[in-house]
């Protein structure tokens, strides 16, 4: 995976606890609907180096990634400014087949729950409001319940990726396991998955942990024999355990780092698999992923080549390609990405996409989300359009789509409801009734209308009602599934029944439904008014034909009517903030609402989601420029969903965001020290014990710096290293090892 750097304000607010919920709790949520057995499901078969459907025809996997639910956040990322179910489609609309979804373990065992808001306008679909089935659940996997949904009513694929055991835990987890998720229960956890998706063919794949990897010994290896690293014995044991639960999906196993003497991408190495090949239950499931990037991830030595692009091919054969030579299976690349044209990253990328098209390779593309620091994603920063000289590369190697068992989903009707439940007309008039269905995605929607007396009222098959004469009747819907009714008294009179207008405008911001939106109404009507404020104002009352302060408003129309719902600006940006002294910072996983009468000197944050002051965005940046106080006030919004988020507010300006952060992040240690933190270029370390070998990584927990030292108890380094946080590791003589944050500016 690839560092995540949130580029948008996020309107999704989580809160996170160390509640557990019980696996029988979590099934008992799921809102997937009943599965019925009418069609045969579209599951996908190896057969040597080929995946064909379940009709026998050969199909190609070619997808993207779209993150988020191995984020401490456990939902999409986006879906604070954009429809969840207009981003899927907008997935299809490319032409993609299938989405690699991430997920962490946490999702199943701790209690995330979130808000997640309906409101505006997808600029993509033209749904309103955005997100209106999402905003009624509360925790990840009823999120992830209504994607394999859309999934499978929509002709795409899914492959679940087991991304992490911990919220953004990628780059700490070398092995499949952790403290706080066993061997067992890393397996269990898959058993479950795969129960709860097992009736949908949609989800067509489990890769079954991401990128296993480890260096000098440590970590995932391969073939050893040992089960506390053997990745293969796990895969193994994993595989034929979710096989035992649904025996049509694929198993996706990925390699390692490093086998034998040789190293590779964080599981891109497949090299073991030659001597020490995975056995499933059922040979023809098994499907090998490697992942593949190019020199803005990490500056690998083969980039550096005189052969170079030349020399590839020779290296993906040796790491992972003689599987497919071999016969032995097909390779589905669940990552590979570029964030920039041009240089050497174009030249890598350009080569790799024609090698994984002339071989017949599978892939998801890394990724469709914009905020992957390392890669970008196909969509533009603003979450809306797509970043088309990717797509250009991409688009020629699209495959066809892999039909989905249409018919395997029912959902059953519960109830139904004819409105208005009364209605009076004129002689002669037609007037149409609404028929609705709870739930309102019932499968079968097949209705048939009926009058208590045809010579008052008559009614068609579309719910038309036509006035015969003078009485009353009763017009009744009943719904061919379950036999479910519902009724309309409809008045027949020969009075003349006014009608009346309704016109309604805003002042501020915000916008106004209005049920039932005709336009006209018959006199006595009712119509329901429902005031909307867009962000940053609030809703302040009804002016003209209509009074009060609730946004909710019902009307009886007696006369031509002419409203205005008026809209202010909030005086406060956020709810309820919390007052703070200056000097103030905040670390870590939050969301919080601060204010403060002081006058801020100067403001500095990073790896935070949304940093604002009055609703000006100054995330990740230094800056001494601030917007006016509102009310005498600065109103201080924070969020972040990793661990290594900062943000620090000073009043005093002679004081340097760098100078505070050296001392408070003065890295010691027992074993070492470094300073200073942040650094430009040289790093000084003290070591208190004998230390061999210094190693820095990136937050992807590539490699990106080795120094051996054999013992020297003081030196300096000086890395090129882009700007960003990285991981200080020290390896001791007695083989344990020591790490620190080290941040370069």
């Amino acid at each position: 995976m690839k560092k995540i750097c949130l580029l948008l304000i996020v309107c999704v607010f989580l809160s996170i606890t160390n509640a557990q919920i019980a696996k029988t709790n979590s099934s008992n949520s799921n809102t997937l609907k009943t599965a019925t057995e009418t069609c045969v499901k579209n599951y996908l078969t190896t057969k040597g180096n080929k995946l064909y459907d379940s009709g026998g025809k050969e199909v190609f996997l070619r997808g993207v990634n779209w993150f988020g639910f191995e984020t401490a956040m456990g939902f999409f990322h986006g879906i604070w400014s954009r429809d969840h179910k207009s981003m899927l489609q907008q997935i299809k609309d490319q032409g993609f087949n299938c989405i690699r979804i991430p997920w962490n373990n946490a999702i199943l065992t701790q209690d995330i729950t979130g808000e997640i808001n309906a409101y505006g306008v997808d600029p993509y679909t033209g749904v309103s409001p955005m997100n209106e089935e999402e905003a009624t659940k509360s925790s990840p996997l009823e999120i992830l319940d209504i994607t394999v949904q859309w999934c499978q009513e929509n002709n795409m694929k899914i492959i679940l990726d087991n991304h992490s055991r911990e919220p953004d835990g990628y780059m700490v987890e070398a092995l499949w396991y952790t403290a706080k998720v066993s061997h067992q229960k890393w397996i269990s956890d898959w058993v479950f998955m795969t129960e709860r998706y097992k009736d949908y063919d949609a989800v067509i794949a489990m890769d079954i942990n991401n990128e296993p990897h480890g260096a000098y010994g440590a970590g995932s290896r391969w073939g050893t024999g040992n089960p506390e690293n053997d990745w293969r014995l796990a895969a193994q044991e994993c595989g034929n355990a979710i096989l035992a639960v649904n025996p049509d999906v694929l198993i996706m196993v990925e390699g390692t780092e490093e086998f034998g003497e040789t190293s590779y991408w964080w599981g891109g190495n497949l090299q073991g698999a030659r001597e020490y090949p995975v056995v499933l239950s059922n040979p023809n499931k098994l499907v090998y992923s490697p992942h593949e990037y190019g020199p803005t991830v990490h500056n690998q030595e083969w980039f550096s080549a005189p052969t170079f692009p030349d020399n590839l091919p020779d290296i993906w054969e040796t790491n992972f390609n003689f599987l497919h030579t071999n016969n032995t299976s097909p390779l589905f690349f669940g990552e590979y990405g570029i964030r920039d044209a041009g240089g050497k990253d174009e030249i890598w990328f350009d080569k790799l996409i024609e090698y994984m098209g002339n071989k017949g390779h599978h892939w998801t593309f890394w990724c469709w989300n914009p905020n992957s620091g390392d890669t970008g994603g196909l969509l533009d920063n603003q979450w809306t359009n797509v970043v088309e000289w990717k797509m250009e590369k991409i688009r020629p190697y699209l495959a066809d789509e892999i039909p989905n068992c249409q018919s395997s989903v029912s959902v059953p009707v519960q109830s139904v409801a004819l409105t208005p439940a009364a209605v009076t007309l004129n002689e002669t008039q037609e007037f149409v009734l609404t028929t609705s269905f709870t739930p309102s995605n019932a499968s079968n929607k097949n209705v048939t209308y009926t009058s208590s007396n045809v010579a008052i009222a008559t009614v068609d098959a579309t719910g038309t009602v036509i006035a015969q004469s003078v009485g009353t009747a009763t017009i009744t819907v009943t719904s061919a599934d379950g036999n479910y009714t519902a009724t309309s008294l409809i008045t027949v009179s020969n009075e003349v029944i006014p009608k009346y207008t309704l016109s309604v405008s805003t002042e501020g911001m915000g916008t106004v439904s209005i049920s039932p939106d005709n336009t006209t109404y018959t006199e006595g009507s009712q119509v329901t008014l429902n005031a909307n404020a867009t962000e940053g104002y609030s809703f302040t009352g009804w002016s003209g034909d209509a009074a009060g302060t609730e946004a909710n408003l019902n009307i009886v129309m007696d006369g031509d009517k002419v409203i205005t719902a008026i809209f202010s600006a909030s005086d406060e940006i956020c709810d309820s903030p919390t007052p703070i002294t200056l000097k103030y910072s905040q670390d870590g996983v939050g969301t919080f609402c601060w204010e403060t009468a002081e006058d801020i000197g100067y403001m500095n944050s990073w790896n935070v989601d949304k940093l604002e002051v009055n609703g000006i965005d100054i995330a990740n940046v230094y800056t001494s420029s601030f917007p006016d106080k509102i009310n005498g006030k600065y109103y201080i919004q924070y969020q972040a969903s990793v661990a290594w988020a900062h943000a620090e507010i000073d009043k005093n300006t002679t004081k340097s965001a760098t100078q505070t952060t050296e001392v408070k992040n003065m890295a010691t240690t027992d074993s070492f020290s470094f300073y200073p933190n942040p650094v430009e270029h040289q790093i000084t370390i003290v070591a208190n014990t004998d230390i061999i070998c210094y190693e820095i990584f990136n937050i992807l927990g590539k490699k990106v710096f080795v120094k051996k030292v054999n013992g020297a108890n003081k030196i300096n380094l000086q890395p090129e290293l882009a700007s960003g946080i990285y991981i200080l590791k020290a390896l001791k003589k007695s083989g344990s090892s020591e790490s620190k944050m080290l941040i370069v500016k």
